[in-house]
């Protein structure tokens, strides 16, 4: 990492959540609110990874690294699940809108 002062890490990554709780809270489409996970997903995985340099700096945790890549591959397999479940729900009811979904019964 640079000289950066390791506030502005933590703004970022807080910004980035922000972010995604709003898509997440605000949008109505449901690949919007996938996208707002994912924020939030990448921004917990970035808050790791700065928080483990912040307590041993210039030192290279595997565990922690591997924890963050294990986590980055199981959020992209759910994420993949998720759009390919709403396309079938797309496909099926023609909306993508959760309001409208809620209110559907089998």
């Amino acid at each position: 990492m640079t000289h950066i002062p390791i506030q502005v890490y933590f703004s970022l990554c807080f910004a980035i959540y922000a972010v995604g709780i709003y898509i997440l809270i605000a949008k109505r489409n449901i690949l919007r609110m996938l996208l707002g996970i994912e924020l939030m997903l990448t921004a917990s995985n970035m808050t790791f990874v700065i928080v483990n340099y912040w307590m041993s700096p210039n030192v290279i945790d595997p565990l922690v690294r591997s924890i963050v890549i294990i986590s980055m591959a199981v959020g992209s397999i759910i994420a993949a699940l998720a759009i390919s479940l709403t396309i079938l729900v797309f496909r099926v009811f023609k909306t993508r809108d959760v309001r409208k979904l809620s209110k559907l019964r089998w």
